[in-house]
């Protein structure tokens, strides 16, 4: 490997620890490296997993109670991938399998370490025993959660970044055929997986014609669907034109995570879609309510807000083109996160 101080090589060999599936963020990090000029490859730890055999119940099953087989598995493989190969750089995102020994093993053959968690690590939902035990091992920690960046510190990150949410602008950007195709299939859209939260705030709209696309609605109260469709996920195109069809694209924070962001954040004004988001200081540091984004604070405001903007057609066009501008008018593609990783993991 390349000398880690001074100026960096000009081409890296990279290994992203990640899902494999199209819409996720590893696809993402590996085509924007490689865009750059770099070396990039995907461990996919998911083709570890009884699922990756068929996603029916019996293997979610087999993978919860097996954790601890899979993750052996997960990280032999691991090892030995980075054992044949000289990377510069093993990026994980979040790494639930992932133990501690095997991210001290690849840093012995200098390589850089850096975790990219897209949720919080203190989260019991979201986290496991491996991963919070492997949280004072990697070089770098990059979160979008600024507001979380003194605790991980004091918690025993060697080094911790922020790093925001981003659009990839293959999948998310306006259809070219808009213009000849004017209209809305929908009124009012949320896409997201469910939560008890979720839920109650999108119960406030019951007098509206409100279609829901994620997993877990199941889990949802009857009431709740048998006035709202609940649909399956979407994403990358089908999750762009949706949003492009949409009169209102909710948006709603994952508070239990400690989220004041999230992907969908970008994800909406990247395809042109009016946003109408839950409130927070981070997303009004990144645009401004009123003119590049509704927002609201409660389920009483989230309701008035769907009642106005669905009443005000130039109001939701004004406001979804200068969200687009200011998007497109910074750095927020996956490109350009990628070039952050490289500009600070290597100082």
């Amino acid at each position: 490997m390349a000398e880690t101080t001074g100026a960096p090589p000009k081409k890296f060999k990279i290994l992203v620890c990640a899902e494999g599936c199209a819409w996720g963020m590893g696809p993402a990090l590996v085509d924007a490296f490689s865009e750059l000029g770099h070396d990039a490859e995907l461990f996919d730890w998911t083709k570890f997993l009884y699922t990756s055999r068929g996603g029916g119940l019996g293997n979610r099953i087999l993978d919860r109670l097996l954790f601890r087989r899979v993750a052996g598995r997960i990280n032999e493989a691991l090892a030995r991938f980075v054992q044949d190969k000289k990377y510069d750089l093993v990026l994980v995102t979040k790494g639930l399998h992932l133990y501690p020994a095997t991210i001290s093993e690849i840093k012995e053959r200098s390589v850089r370490t850096a975790n990219w968690n897209p949720d919080d690590f203190f989260n019991p939902v979201n986290s496991s025993a491996g991963l919070r035990a492997s949280f004072g091992v990697y070089d770098c920690i990059y979160t979008p959660r600024r507001h979380l960046i003194p605790e991980y510190l004091s918690r025993g990150a060697r080094r911790c970044e922020y790093i925001d949410w981003y659009f990839v602008p293959r999948y998310f950007h306006p259809s070219a055929d808009r213009a000849a195709s004017p209209g809305y299939d929908n009124d009012v859209v949320f896409i997201g997986s469910w939560s008890r939260r979720r839920e109650a705030l999108l119960g406030h709209l019951k007098d509206f014609d409100l279609k829901v696309f994620g997993g877990s609605w199941k889990w949802a109260s009857a009431e709740f669907k048998r006035r709202v469709r609940c649909l399956p996920p979407v994403y990358n195109d089908d999750m762009c034109r949706l949003i492009e069809r949409s009169r209102i694209n909710l948006n709603i924070i994952t508070r239990e995570n400690r989220d004041t962001s999230n992907l969908r954040n970008f994800e909406i004004p990247a395809c042109g879609g009016f946003q109408l988001s839950e409130r927070s200081e981070e997303i009004l540091r990144l645009f401004e309510e009123g003119k590049e984004i509704a927002c609201f604070g409660d389920g009483a405001e989230l309701a008035s807000k769907c009642a106005y903007y669905l009443s005000d057609e130039k109001a939701r066009a004004e406001i979804a083109a200068s969200g687009y501008k200011k998007l497109l008018s910074g750095k927020n593609t996956a490109l350009d996160r990628a070039r952050q990783i490289l500009e600070t993991v290597f100082l």
